[in-house]
C-alpha cells in the first residue's frame, strides 16, 4: 500500500517574505513538494533554498513524480 503524498501548492502565491520562506522551509520536512510561480520560485533561487526543495510543474507530477 502507498502511502499518499502531500505538497505545497505556492501556485497562488504572489507575494513571499521571510515568514513565508521560514514555513516552507519549516515544512519541507513532512511536505516536499512544491509548486510555485516564476517570481517565488526566484526567491528560492536568491537564498539558495532550491538546492533542497523539490519543485513541480504541476500538482499532479508533484504527486505522482
Amino acid at each position: 500500500m502507498s502511502t499518499p503524498r502531500e505538497g505545497l501548492d505556492a501556485s497562488l502565491i504572489t507575494l513571499a517574505d521571510s515568514v513565508f520562506l521560514q514555513i516552507v522551509i519549516a515544512a519541507h520536512q513532512r511536505r516536499p513538494l512544491y509548486r510555485a510561480l516564476p517570481a517565488v520560485a526566484l526567491l528560492f533561487q536568491l537564498v539558495g533554498v532550491d538546492a533542497f526543495l523539490r519543485f513541480y510543474p504541476s500538482v499532479e507530477e508533484a504527486l505522482t513524480g
